[in-house]
């Protein structure tokens, strides 16, 4: 009676590993992926970068959408920026102005230079007749008082030059300050990537450096 039920033994065991194989077979194939997918162990990083505005402003358009993907560089938002470019035009005009001004100074110069140079002649053929005793020396005082006045009329004249090159100067740096700004309400991608969130909406007020 021992040996049949000890070959009865080895014969569920051996039907319970051939089970147990098989269950084990049908399980990997279970697993397997579909064909040109692969699995592996590991972890996904990448750079998330926000988008903030320099000034405060109200958004006027605001392009892309949670999952769009965008280009660096691409205009992604825009911000009311009218108030900014009415004070550009305004520098701009201060521009040509102070470059009018310069070339109505330029022309004083010219006209005291000239007048300058003929009380000089005049100065000096008044002293070639008063060494002659052909006029009086209250009339060579006069032409002389008349040079000095010429010298202070250039010396005025070019410093209105200089008052209006600095004018010049004054308002292309405004100007270049308010274009500056009004490029700043126009935002664009700092990078290449897709959109995660979108915090704001068109219409709405953000704040200096608001997101």
């Amino acid at each position: 009676m021992a040996r049949p039920a000890r070959l009865v033994f080895f014969v569920l065991l051996a039907l319970l590993l051939a089970a147990a194989a098989l269950f084990g077979l049908w399980r990997l194939r279970q697993d397997e992926l579909p064909a040109g997918i692969v699995s592996g162990n590991g972890r996904l990083e990448a750079t998330e970068v926000d988008v903030a505005t320099k000034l405060a402003g109200r958004i006027v358009s605001l392009t892309p959408r949670e999952g769009d993907q965008v280009e660096r560089g691409q205009i992604i938002a825009t911000l009311d920026a009218e108030s900014i470019a009415a004070q550009l035009r305004a520098a701009e005009a201060q521009v040509k102005q102070a470059e009018a001004a310069r070339q109505e100074a330029l022309a004083g110069v010219r006209k005291a230079s000239s007048d300058r140079m003929l009380a000089a002649k005049t100065l000096q053929r008044s002293q070639e007749l008063v060494a002659r005793n052909f006029i009086s020396a209250q009339k060579l005082d006069g032409d002389r008082s008349a040079l000095q006045s010429a010298d202070a009329a250039l010396a005025a004249a070019q410093i209105r030059v200089n008052e209006a090159d600095a004018a010049i100067q004054a308002a292309i740096a405004q100007s270049q300050s308010l274009r500056a700004s009004v490029d700043d309400n126009t935002l664009r991608a700092p990078i290449s990537g897709r959109v995660l969130y979108r915090l704001a909406e068109p219409g709405e007020v953000v704040a200096s450096g608001g997101k």
